[in-house]
């Protein structure tokens, strides 16, 4: 397989603007992602701990495109080369930071999870629960170390961490402090929805 070439660099370079996506697994469903989002022009890092995955899924991902190519059925503009330079790969989650943001977190979390994440993510969720993320963080930090302890190496949730500032940050543009009684009413309502809705859904 052709390593990218100053070309290939330069178009990743140009399309960083559009966000680069990062894809957690190289089986099928994430090949089929890496293309998608490759044919708009997005930069694309897949993540696999398996090397030999990731090397099958990259020569399943350039056969794939030469072959839509060839047949006429490429999507976006980008030719065919130039999509397979869009797509790298690593085996170190810590080249996926700043990929997510607070908000797409807390959507990954509220758009697939049970009832209270039906609505929420469980960082707005802890932002709502206290005065904000930081005193979040004063209340119940001891007690989630705690919890932690019997998960691995414990993280350290009483000296604040170094991206609480950054986190506490999107969330306040999310629900300013001094719209926490709302954003609490609204969450209680769409609860107390949801409860209505799962007891009408039991007596039929």
């Amino acid at each position: 397989m052709a390593a990218p070439t100053e070309t290939h660099g330069d178009l990743r370079q140009e399309h960083l603007e559009r966000g680069k996506i990062a894809i957690v697994g190289s089986g099928l469903i994430g090949r089929g992602w890496s293309m998608l989002f490759a044919a708009v022009g997005h930069p694309v890092c897949v993540y696999d701990v398996e090397q030999k995955q990731v090397l099958a899924a990259f020569e399943f991902i350039e056969a794939e495109l030469k072959r839509h190519e060839k047949e006429g059925t490429l999507r976006g503009t980008l030719n065919a080369a130039q999509q397979r330079a869009l797509i790298s790969s690593s085996s170190d989650l810590k080249s996926c930071d700043g990929v997510l943001s607070v908000a797409d977190i807390d959507k990954v979390m509220w758009a697939g999870l049970g009832p209270r994440y039906a609505f929420l993510g469980p960082l707005e969720t802890a932002h709502l629960n206290a005065d904000g993320i930081v005193d979040c963080m004063r209340q119940y930090g001891a007690g989630l170390e705690h919890v932690s302890a019997t998960m691995g190496p414990t993280p350290v949730y009483t000296a604040p961490p170094p991206s609480l500032e950054q986190i506490n940050k999107q969330l306040e543009e999310m629900t300013p402090l001094g719209e926490m009684g709302a954003r609490r009413a609204w969450r209680d309502k769409m609860l107390s929805a949801l409860a209505r809705l799962k007891r009408d859904m039991e007596t039929e």
